[in-house]
């Protein structure tokens, strides 16, 4: 799988910037060069080769692959199914989802052969859920950015913030869509599965935050935290795998978008080193991992690192596989690597490094609070329905809001700029920084 890119904006943002350049005719010949002979062609096969990861369906007819659709939040929202040949529908049975990156479409798998493979080769539910179309504007400029995931990323390009497709309910879509499949199949508890490769792995990782107790592992492949998260709380210790090339031109393991070098860096998230301490201080694991190199077997100019950091006291083990000189790609072809990126998540979320029981249940005393600080909206996901009180430094309460289980909006663009403190009739407290 050839660089697995995920951000087709680049083409607009190549065009905006060279139409103020006297460089521009050299600029997008190069572009054009460089990177339209590829373009269709990775959009259609880059989440192939992730597929062979071998999970992710829901109802379809007779192993046919199917692609589904269902209401949600006054949308149509599509997903892809993919059956075990062989199923059996008196036996329960695990399933995966899959997060494809931006601007990618299901129409691109309906008829992949590896698709089914996936399914087949663990005998899994494999589900493939589609992003929503986000169409941006900057400045002058209208972005077609194809279908793409919220994930709370927020980024600033040419003096322009925008959230990437923020007024989309995705983790609404996707714990509905959860519900769905576990009405329509036998699917096993403690045998759920979450990954996703660039923009569908930012987007494991909000779904890891917020509503980790629903999955039994997750692995994000190239990518990362987005920065809203970096001073929230996870809702429950989550089995968390993340998979980073130190070569990566499209998503670095520093966290930056590289589109253009004439741009700048474009910071998308926290580094992968930062997104995997993350998981490693909130799960309570050593901060010593176990190092295991991985075999050279193929002249293929890379090592493959694994960094394990265990936790003596739960099964909430953090994975870091490193990719020494590794791309933005989806490496599964073992005849050519080292390593089958399939069979490396497969092994993690079935526990054949170490051994993990069942889903973890969520303190009900813990609650996620982002973006902190925030200037005029919180989001509050609660495990269960409490009350928040907000006090500002001198004690005095400035408002009492209910919240629902699950993800809340809290206003707090009236209250002046400073340090305010949370209190929630469950015990879970929270400081608030008001920008």
């Amino acid at each position: 799988m050839k660089r697995g890119l995920l951000f087709l904006p680049q083409v607009v943002f190549f065009s905006y910037f060279c139409s103020r350049s006297k460089e521009k005719e050299k600029l997008i010949d190069f572009f054009k060069t460089r990177y339209m002979k590829y373009l269709h062609r990775l959009f259609a096969f880059s989440l192939c080769a992730i597929l062979t990861v071998g999970y992710l369906a829901i109802p379809s007819a007779q192993g046919q692959n199917t692609i589904r659709t269902m209401n949600w939040d006054g949308q149509t929202r599509r997903y892809l199914c993919i059956e075990p040949t062989n199923m059996n529908t008196n036996e329960a049975m695990p399933m995966m989802l899959f997060l494809h990156g931006l601007h990618d479409s299901l129409d691109h798998y309906i008829d992949e052969p590896m698709v089914q493979h996936m399914a087949d080769r663990y005998g899994w539910l494999v589900v493939m859920p589609e992003a929503m179309p986000y169409v941006a504007s900057l400045g002058g400029l209208t972005l077609d950015m194809g279908n793409t995931w919220n994930a709370n990323m927020t980024i600033t390009v040419m003096n322009t913030t925008m959230t990437l497709n923020g007024e989309v309910d995705d983790t609404g879509f996707l714990m509905a869509l959860m519900d769905t499949l576990k009405g329509s199949y036998s699917i096993e508890e403690d045998s759920i599965f979450l990954s996703g490769m660039s923009m569908g792995g930012f987007m494991t990782h909000r779904m890891a935050i917020e509503h980790g107790d629903q999955f039994t592992a997750c692995a994000a492949v190239s990518g990362l935290i987005t920065l809203p998260y970096a001073n929230s709380e996870p809702l429950c210790d989550v089995r968390m795998m993340h998979i980073h090339g130190t070569n990566d031109a499209i998503v670095s393991d520093q966290g930056y978008f590289n589109i253009l070098t004439a741009l700048g860096n474009i910071q998308v998230g926290m580094s992968a080193e930062q997104t995997v301490n993350y998981w490693v201080e909130h799960n309570g694991c050593t901060p010593n991992p176990t190092i295991d190199t991985l075999d050279d077997r193929r002249d293929d100019g890379m090592r493959f690192v694994r960094h394990t950091y265990s936790n003596s006291e739960s099964n909430a083990e953090v994975e870091f596989l490193q990719v020494i000189n590794g791309q933005h790609e989806w490496y599964a072809d073992e005849e050519q690597y080292d390593v089958n990126y399939l069979t490396e998540i497969h092994d993690f979320f079935v526990g054949n490094h170490t051994t993990y029981n069942a889903i973890e249940k969520p303190s009900e005393t813990r609650v996620v609070c982002y973006p902190n600080p925030a200037n005029e909206q919180l989001t509050i996901v609660c495990s269960t329905p409490t009350n928040l009180t907000i006090y500002n430094m001198a004690g005095r309460k400035v408002g009492m809001y209910r919240m629902e289980g699950g993800s809340n909006k809290v206003n707090i663009g009236h209250l002046p700029s400073g340090i305010y403190m949370g209190q929630c009739d469950n015990g879970a407290t929270m400081k608030i920084v008001k920008q």
